[in-house]
């Protein structure tokens, strides 16, 4: 992997979905088209970029995009290009072997089901290798995986049998999402603080990130 292009690359990105985000409602079909030829050119830039990727640095623009963005084209195109990355990502575990009960969910009408079987970060957990999983979906969650922050809330949050309690990597991940404004982020790091889960309890703080979330009672 060629890093010395990393700045140049999210740099770009930014530009570009940040205009995507100014046009906001205002988009007319030609805008649109030209915006997401230019998505694709900088997706397919990342793409052929190389293995290995720093997915936390790659995914900036895209989770700043989520929190700032309040225009569903640009919405929608951005997740185009995240799934894109994910599937590169997961295409650097050739080795990985999905076993025939996983194959079965890619028959299944559960679409959660489907892009479980293409995490990386699942499949590890569902062979038993639980340190692999953990840097997995570390890695895939700065993608923006909805697979891969429900798994890493779930540890961290209710202590799974199997998994390491209170898992440094992933309170340092929350804690790094959270400061991103990233409200599911928010919520979770709050939670760990608000009822001293493996961090020092802070109640006022705890409350805080919970409540800046906008993360209601029923999608916790």
């Amino acid at each position: 992997m060629n890093n010395s292009n990393l700045p140049s690359i999210v740099c770009v990105l930014t530009l570009l979905l940040l205009a995507c985000s100014e046009t906001n409602a205002n988009l007319v079909p030609r805008q649109e088209e030209a915006i997401a030829d230019q998505i694709e050119l900088g997706s397919q830039h990342l793409l052929n970029w190389g293995k290995g990727m720093d997915t936390q640095a790659v995914g900036r623009p895209l989770r700043k995009m989520v929190v700032e963005s309040g225009s569903f084209e640009a919405m929608m195109l951005l997740d185009e290009m995240q799934s894109k990355l994910r599937a590169e990502y997961l295409d650097e575990f050739p080795n990985l072997v999905i076993d025939e009960t996983t194959s079965k969910r890619l028959d299944s009408d559960d679409p959660m089901e489907y892009l479980r079987t293409k995490s990386a970060g699942f499949n590890y957990s569902h062979q038993g290798d639980k340190e692999k999983a953990i840097e997995a979906l570390i890695r895939e969650a700065w993608l923006m995986s909805s697979t891969a922050l429900i798994q890493l809330k779930i540890v961290v949050i209710y202590q799974v049998e199997g998994w390491p309690s209170f898992d440094r990597r992933i309170i340092q991940f929350f804690k790094d999402y959270s400061k991103e404004g990233i409200p599911r982020g928010q919520f979770v790091y709050g939670t760990l603080l608000l009822h001293g889960l493996g961090v020092e309890k802070d109640v006022i703080e705890g409350n805080r990130l919970i409540e800046v979330s906008g993360i209601d009672s029923d999608n916790r």
